[in-house]
Order: C-alpha cells, then structure tokens, then sequence
C-alpha cells in the first residue's frame, strides 16, 4: 500500500506496478514509460507532466486525477477508468480516444500562479486586519474555507498570513480559481456579520492593489 506517496520527479520506467495501491500519490512529471500499472488503484493520483507511454492501463482506476500535461502516447488504455480526471490542451492521448465518453473534465490553465493567489489573499488579509484585528481574521479564513483537498493545503498562521502547503510556481486550472474565489466570498461575508459595511470598506483597499487582477470583487 503505497497511499500518498512521493513519485515526483521519479524514474520508474518498465515498472511492475500491476494492482498497486496507489491513491493521492505524487508522480508530477516522473517517468512511468512502459510500466505495467494494470488493475491498479490510482484514484486523485497527481500525474501532471508524467509521462506514460506505452504503459499498461489495463481496467486501471484514475478517477478524480490530475492529468494536466500528462503524456499517454501509445499507451493501453482498456477498460481505465478516468471519470472526473482532469486534462489541459498539453494532455496527450491517442485521437482515437472519446475523452467526453470516458468522463474526463477539460480544464483551461490561465497562467495565474499559485503564487499570484498567495499574494493577493494576503493582501486582503493585511487590510482586513485594521477593521477585525488578528484574531477574527484568522477565525474567519479557517471558517469561511471549504472542506476540499486542494484548499486544505492552505493554512493561516498566528500572523493572519496564508501559507500554501506546495508549490508556488504552480500554475493554477479554472476549477481551483473558482475554488478561490469561492472562499474569498465566504470571508468577506463571515467579515460582514461584524461590519455590517465591511465589503464596502475593504473593496475601497483593494481597488488600488498591486493584486487586483487576481481579488474577486467583496460585492
């Protein structure tokens, strides 16, 4: 059993990984060519950049992957199952392939960077702090976030800061956006039961951010 497990970056070329537990690992641009990963269990598995061709995805279990760049020129894909996995533009399967049939979810990465959300959130939680203080600042971001594992890897500290739990670099999908923008909301109106005027109050803050292309509006 091998849940969660660091692959990333790994070489495991002609791999027998047949009927391995591999759920929530992370294989993000490791080398997985001509490997046997038949039967196995790889559900939420992150394979973005990961190259997989010619691997052997016999009745494989994908579902709810992350497939973002991920290569599966020639590979065998019999009876897999991708339902809710996501893929990009860069994604390369055979064209014989009926991705829609198969329940993959096409998703557009915009350039915005993990990073870029990182700055912008604190920034809100920097002026948000003249009007609440540290501590409802703090009780608001963890209340307001949804119960969802991308948005889990993301902490607030005793300073009302965010910290992100990965990769900054990282570019972010419309999913995960959306995602953010959701939790924003929820703060500013988690926010709004103590100021009855808060998201009038901190869009007057935020219209003259350095980070404005990546705040969602606090109407």
């Amino acid at each position: 059993m091998a849940k969660k497990v660091n692959f990333r970056q790994a070489h495991l070329n002609n791999a027998n990984l047949e009927k391995a537990y591999l759920s929530c690992a992370n294989f993000t641009q490791a080398s997985l060519n001509y490997c046997n990963i038949s039967y196995a269990n790889m559900r939420k598995a992150e394979l973005n950049n990961a190259f997989l061709t010619g691997a052997n995805l016999t009745q494989t279990y994908l579902g709810e992957s992350n497939l973002i760049g991920t290569c599966f020129t020639s590979t065998i894909i019999n009876k897999t199952y991708f339902r809710e996995s996501q893929y990009d533009k860069n994604t390369q399967f055979d064209s014989k392939l009926n991705l829609k049939e198969m329940g993959l979810i096409y998703v557009e990465c915009n350039g915005v960077t993990l990073a870029d959300v990182l700055n912008a959130i604190n920034y809100i939680s920097s002026c948000s702090q003249k009007y609440l203080g540290v501590s409802l600042v703090i009780k608001y971001w963890h209340s307001s976030k949804a119960n969802n594992e991308w948005l889990n890897k993301f902490q607030i500290n005793h300073e009302g800061r965010v910290i992100y739990l990965g990769r900054e670099k990282e570019l972010l999908n419309d999913f995960q956006i959306q995602w953010y923008h959701q939790w924003v909301r929820e703060y500013f109106k988690s926010c709004s039961s103590i100021i009855s005027n808060f998201p009038q109050l901190i869009q007057t803050d935020l219209s003259s951010s350095p980070y404005h292309l990546y705040l969602p509006s606090a109407a």
